[in-house]
């Protein structure tokens, strides 16, 4: 008797498993089919949506604050702790309030100057107002569109979303390849350029703020420079200030580390976890903004210079 029990308890058991196996597959079944019905949906919708369209609706979704009256803007940018990294150069002696001028002027051109540093040191000059330059794009952002004129343009459809890919006809651009990884709602989340110096990843993170009239802002950036098998990564965190009637950085917590790839490096992974937590890191403030006093026209205009 005991041993038809078991057998019953057996057979039963295993009817059990049987139907808890068959839901399992009935319910992955269904998910595959609705995630390949979504993205089937959304390939016939982006496949009547041209590219730059696609762009132009992220444009439109991003905080631009000349949109909202800014078209001449100065503002001073200090690097915390470059005095005393100059100091302690043998050659440049004791360095006091070393600070950046910085003028803009809608729609796009800028002069940086450089404050406390003795005359001379043109390399050094160059190489401190290039960590200014090349973070403008975050105190006003770029629109897309403007840059991707020249390029021949694709899309198509994966699970985050749309894929833009444009190619430079000519292969004569120092970045003759890009794409970028758009949400279901037009969000920009990676650009990626390519070149033959290596490949370059911009993750961003935006959200919009009680400033910006429900458009997206940067909170933050991490880039992602590849050469080979190394990578250098820089993070940054942006942190906000209304003036007047718009909004702009007035700090960037900047991060930097090295990284290997995990997938071609035996150990890379214990070496990136490092890597991040001894990263370097500084912070860029910005701070004395005017607007709109027709400062920032008068000076370039004077020199000339173009951005």
């Amino acid at each position: 008797m005991a041993e038809l029990d078991a057998i019953n308890f057996n057979i039963n058991s295993r009817l059990a498993l049987m139907k808890i196996r068959s839901k399992s597959l009935i319910v992955l079944l269904l998910s595959t089919l609705i995630s390949t019905s979504i993205i089937l949906s959304l390939s016939a919708v982006y496949a009547t949506t041209a590219p730059v369209d696609v762009i132009r609706a992220f444009d439109l979704k991003q905080y631009h604050p000349e949109n909202y009256g800014l078209k001449d803007l100065v503002f001073e940018a200090r690097i915390k702790g470059l005095d005393k990294v100059l100091s302690d150069s043998k050659y440049l002696g004791k360095v006091h309030k070393v600070y950046f001028k910085v003028y803009w002027v809608f729609p796009g051109r800028s002069k940086i100057e450089i404050h406390g540093l003795a005359s001379g040191f043109k390399k050094l000059r160059t190489e401190l107002k290039t960590i200014i330059a090349s973070r403008l794009w975050m105190v006003i952002p770029q629109k897309l569109m403007g840059q991707f004129r020249s390029f021949q343009l694709d899309q198509k459809v994966n699970s985050n979303g749309i894929v833009i890919t444009g190619e430079d006809p000519t292969n004569l651009k120092q970045v003759n390849k890009i794409r970028l990884q758009f949400d279901n709602d037009n969000r920009l989340l990676e650009y990626k350029s390519f070149s033959p110096f290596g490949i370059q990843t911009t993750y961003l993170q935006m959200s919009d703020k009680s400033w910006s009239h429900n458009k997206l802002v940067t909170e933050k950036v991490k880039v992602v420079n590849q050469i080979g098998a190394r990578q250098n990564v820089s993070e940054t965190k942006l942190e906000y200030v209304v003036q007047g009637r718009v909004g702009l950085p007035q700090k960037l917590k900047i991060t930097n580390w090295n990284e290997m790839d995990e997938s071609r490096i035996k150990g890379a992974k214990e070496f990136n976890k490092k890597s991040r937590k001894s990263g370097a890191t500084f912070e860029l403030l910005f701070s004395k903004f005017e607007i709109n006093t027709k400062k920032a026209l008068q000076i370039v205009k004077e020199t000339g210079s173009k951005k």
